[in-house]
């Protein structure tokens, strides 16, 4: 596991099966987000370290799913709506993996991260 973790975490290459190909399908990703989405609006991110430091720190490659709690080293934007939901410096919470997951699962795409497939993130090393 922990190879495949690594190979994932020095991929540079983009995947870019997650991106829509036309307007109906951005459309039918926004409209059937519209629902889900309105949970996460009342996400209020804590900025644990200015963006400039984070993105600067050293920083080590996880699970997705062991990123709650920690600081986040990368920009995380769900297109659609093409809006942040995580800078470098705020603290990854549950709501926002689940939103990331779901706007991958909708057939969305997350630009940002070096993992296009949001198996792995970057986070603040030692950050907990």
């Amino acid at each position: 596991m922990q190879l495949a973790q690594q190979d994932s975490c020095h991929n540079n290459s983009r995947d870019s099966s997650h991106k829509p190909t036309d307007k109906r399908s951005i459309n039918a990703i926004t409209s059937s987000q519209s629902t889900s989405n309105k949970q996460h609006q009342q996400y209020q991110p804590e900025a644990a370290l200015s963006p400039r430091d984070a993105f600067y720190a050293d920083s080590e490659c996880i699970e997705l799913a062991d990123a709650a709690g920690r600081v986040s080293a990368e920009l995380l934007c769900p297109y659609p709506p093409g809006v942040p939901v995580l800078f470098p410096g705020e603290v990854i919470t549950a709501g926002v993996i689940e939103q990331l997951q779901d706007t991958l699962a909708q057939g969305g795409a997350v630009t940002g991260a070096h993992d296009s497939s949001l198996k792995t993130v970057l986070v603040v090393a030692g950050s907990s």
